[in-house]
């Protein structure tokens, strides 16, 4: 175990006063951290982490990058009530696919994505290519509900792919197996037949976004696992419907296969990193929230997601975060070890608005001058504390 002198100390807090830290956030140094214990799961965190020295070198360029654009859009974005509108408020499918008729946005808007994450100081980007609503930004061959095939007649994954690596940035692409579009997700046992088509949904278009968009650096998943069906679990005791308890594991007759379709990908992708929300060994937490920062873990790879304003999905006039919160966000987070995503909602044009691309470019006119402190670094000795120096 180290033990870090008090001279130490003093030099480090000097040397975090000469990148503007300490005066910036008002922050001083906490108690020393060593190296941790495996921190349990966060919430939605389904499955085992990869760790050890071969697991290091994989998440290496990830955990040197610390600090990625995350981008919720869809059809939902029209609506501009957030990406869980259909389910919120319970819009039926047929309401809901007109949304897709407004749906045009500008094919130029994955560039301004891409320009924009590089003035932030990201070093990768995650699209949403396929969220709850089942509403694919792709050419799916096996959903017919994608912007491929409807009004906006463009593969937007292949947009934002080209756009992020002609920035020089990571790709990563968000991926939800369940859909709300099939009661087999709800009741997998009454409705076997409908999960069983929902997970052949799930394998098809993860094999075409591992095979038909060139090098993909993570696949960020949401949704999947058999713990998350029916959200959670709805189960018939004999006498009434109720929830499954939390510590309780599914025990019905559905699968989603997913060391099947992880095998595949890693197959297609061998040195794609995914998350840990399937069944499927991952490559790191995810922490979802501000509010879910959580403690110091240098053994287990995680990540941190915010959103900069409201929402995930686009919600019009939307105040974004204080930019002395976003350092404070970014430096807490890096010092606990972990990676900052934070996520923007285009507008249905496919445009960021103004004031969160502005917070943006503050934030990363801060990491032209302090980027030492955040990039390639890792967490510790020292936590931060609000106390003054």
């Amino acid at each position: 175990m180290v033990t870090f002198r008090p001279a130490i100390a003093e030099n480090l807090r000097r040397h975090l006063r000469s990148l503007g830290l300490g005066l910036l956030l008002g922050v001083g140094l906490g108690g020393a951290v060593h190296a941790a214990q495996p921190l349990p799961p966060p919430p939605f965190g389904l499955s085992e982490v990869h760790t050890g020295p071969e697991a290091d070198r994989r998440v290496a360029w990830w955990r040197e990058a610390r600090f990625g654009m995350f981008i919720h859009f869809g059809v939902y974005s029209v609506a501009g009530r957030g990406e869980w509108v259909r389910f919120s408020e319970q819009i039926p499918q047929s309401e809901y696919a007109k949304l897709a008729d407004q749906f045009t946005p500008d094919p130029k808007g994955p560039e301004e994505w891409a320009r924009v994450a590089r003035q932030a100081g990201m070093r990768y980007m995650v699209l949403t290519a396929r969220h709850h609503d089942g509403f694919a930004l792709f050419d799916s061959h096996a959903n017919d509900f994608n912007s491929v095939r409807t009004a906006a007649h463009q593969d937007i994954v292949r947009e934002f792919a080209d756009a992020a690596r002609g920035a020089g940035l990571r790709v990563g692409l968000y991926y939800s197996p369940l859909d709300w579009r099939f009661p087999g997700y709800f009741f997998p046992g009454l409705y076997l037949e409908s999960a069983a088509a929902m997970r052949d949904q799930y394998h098809q278009e993860m094999a075409q976004l591992a095979s038909g968009y060139g090098k993909l650096d993570l696949i960020w998943f949401d949704g999947g696992g058999e713990p998350w069906l029916g959200f959670g679990g709805i189960e018939f005791d004999g006498g009434k419907w109720r929830s499954r308890d939390r510590d309780k594991p599914y025990s019905g007759g559905f699968s989603w296969q997913d060391d099947l379709v992880i095998g595949h990908l890693r197959q297609l992708q061998p040195q794609i990193l995914i998350n840990d929300r399937t069944s499927a060994t991952a490559d790191w937490r995810t922490r979802e929230g501000a509010d879910r920062l959580g403690g110091f873990d240098n053994v287990q790879p995680w990540e941190l997601c915010v959103t900069l304003a409201g929402a995930w999905g686009y919600q019009p006039g939307a105040r974004p975060r204080s930019f002395q919160e976003l350092v404070l966000l970014l430096t807490n987070t890096v010092a606990r070890d972990g990676n900052l995503l934070l996520n923007v909602g285009p507008a249905p044009t496919g445009h960021i608005p103004a004031d969160q691309i502005e917070r943006l470019q503050e934030l990363g006119r801060w990491l032209q001058s302090h980027g030492k402190a955040i990039y390639g670094t890792r967490g510790g000795p020292f936590l931060p504390t609000r106390r003054a120096w």
